[in-house]
């Protein structure tokens, strides 16, 4: 008699549920009928599947996203299909409407880029600590705001935080916290005081990550940094079922940064993207993608800002910005026509300087012709002046012309062009905030 392709799935997903819950609750608990639950809630997302899903064992959550990597194979337990989290979202959503920060989703894995990787690693490695800096004090201020907000999200959805202790409870796979999070709404977290960066010569002085919270974990005051790590668990991988190596936790950052707002997403985006890009595409890339949590050398926890297109280039939340620049360029829409590339929307910027320039840095402002000008000698000498670096666009339309006093070098850069912003046509109404603001 031929078996029942449809029992022998059902059989496959008990045998690996129960193995799963195992491994995540121990060998003396009655663990019969949440197994039978899991296995019937994985062949119900099952059905709803179209042709073509990857094949597992066990299903957590909702149907991946479009573009997902193949599920993981979790040692001991099986081929485990870590969908969106349903609670996880609630949650988020429950955030946004309490704090007034709306909530951009992510919909689909982007396409995952080496190169902006590795700029963005070069980025965090030249990014200088900086924790005084009244800019990066700013944004990692709203930074802690906003997450001490997202963990009182987590608690209240009935999300259970504790601290690994010695015994690392995700040590076969880091895909089980994210079944943890599934199966029991409980998540471990590393404690910051056993870990913290790499390197113990680095001084993290002043870093604001250390400051004490209110909030009591395990009978310990818990640390800004660990509130930050049980939030971008929960809200940057549970909503996707993000991974741990380098395009899942591109992918976890672009999730987590649809919760914050611009200025705390600048702050995250350090924490986030330029650590990890500095752990996968840094000077220790190769082999921090292969190595074990053991062997992985971290980079310094340093506190600052890296440049804006590091926090926003390729995000998918940016897409409508995106999508509304590029529509205008093919229309010819736009005063950078002759200096974008139509099919990439890349645009050229161009900057003088008196001599050749390894980079073109914003603190340099006020020390060239920027001093010499009445306007913007005002502008330097006002309080909290922000730190700032002139290009031109030499479009087809009124192009740029070098103005008398710049020095003869000729340096082009490339940027994004939804990053640039349209002041002329003033799309959000920026020009209305500032003036209801002054």
């Amino acid at each position: 008699m031929a078996k029942n392709p449809r029992r022998a799935v059902t059989q496959s997903a008990l045998e690996t549920a129960e193995r799963l819950l195992r491994s995540l609750r121990g060998p003396d608990e009655d663990i019969a009928a949440e197994a039978a639950r899991l296995a019937e809630l994985s062949r119900m997302r099952r059905m709803r599947e179209p042709e073509g899903t990857p094949p597992y064992e066990l299903a957590l959550g909702e149907p991946r996203l479009p573009g997902a990597p193949r599920p993981p194979d979790i040692p001991g337990v099986g081929i485990v299909s870590l969908g969106p989290n349903p609670e996880v979202i609630a949650a988020a959503r429950a955030y946004a409407e309490r704090s007034g920060i709306p909530l951009q989703e992510v919909l689909r894995y982007p396409a995952f880029s080496p190169d902006r990787a590795t700029r963005i690693a070069r980025e965090y490695d030249r990014m200088l600590h900086t924790p005084t800096d009244p800019d990066t004090a700013r944004a990692y201020r709203a930074l802690i705001d906003e997450t001490t907000g997202q963990y009182e999200s987590l608690l209240s959805a009935g999300f259970k935080p504790y601290f690994i202790g010695p015994q690392d409870p995700y040590a076969a796979s880091p895909y089980l916290a994210l079944a943890d999070m599934a199966v029991n709404k409980r998540l471990g977290v590393f404690p910051t005081r056993s870990g913290y960066g790499s390197n113990e010569d680095f001084d993290v002085a002043l870093n604001p990550m250390l400051e004490q919270t209110p909030f009591m974990l395990d009978g310990e005051p818990m640390l800004a940094n660990d509130l930050f790590r049980a939030v971008h668990d929960v809200f940057g991988h549970g909503p996707s079922g993000a991974g741990f190596r380098g395009s899942g936790e591109e992918m976890a950052y672009q999730t987590h940064a649809g919760m914050y707002s611009p200025v705390a997403r600048r702050a995250a985006a350090s924490e986030l993207r330029g650590q990890n890009s500095w752990l996968n595409y840094g000077p220790f890339g190769e082999r921090n993608r292969t190595a074990s949590i053991e062997d992985t050398i971290f980079a310094d926890q340093k506190t600052g800002l890296m440049p804006r297109w590091a926090s926003e280039e390729g995000l998918e939340i940016n897409q409508a910005r995106v999508k509304r620049f590029m529509d205008e360029v093919r229309r010819g829409d736009t005063p950078v026509q002759g200096a974008v590339d139509t099919e990439t929307g890349v645009v050229t910027l161009v900057h003088y300087a008196p001599r050749e320039l390894s980079r073109i840095d914003p603190a340099m402002y006020g020390t060239g012709l920027s001093k010499r000008t009445t306007r913007e000698f005002n502008r330097l000498s006002a309080a909290n002046a922000p730190k700032r670096s002139y290009y031109g666009i030499e479009s087809l339309n009124n192009p740029y012309q070098r103005e008398l006093g710049l020095g003869p070098v000729k340096h082009e850069v490339q940027i994004q062009g939804e990053l640039l912003y349209p002041l002329g046509k003033d799309p959000d109404g920026l020009r209305r905030l500032m003036k209801g603001q002054s």
